[in-house]
């Protein structure tokens, strides 16, 4: 297991995830989909990995529908 940190190019917050191989870290650099290398982490965390967003400007961007109702 090894710990992959990213900045939020948004917040400025530093996210760490920890990845349980780095054969599956290898496979998504190489082109594997994030779901597929990493099935173990949540959507959140892969996006961490995918993008460096973090969940929070991630739902502040992209809100729920039932959000926007409120």
């Amino acid at each position: 297991m090894f710990e992959f940190s990213r900045t939020c190019p948004i917040c400025g917050k530093v996210n760490t995830i920890t990845i349980r191989a780095a054969s599956d870290f290898d496979a998504w650099q190489k082109g594997a989909y994030a779901q597929d290398a990493f099935p173990y982490l949540s959507a959140e965390d892969r996006e961490v990995i995918i993008s460096g967003i973090c969940g929070s400007c991630w739902d502040r961007m992209f809100p729920d529908d039932e959000d926007e109702e409120a």
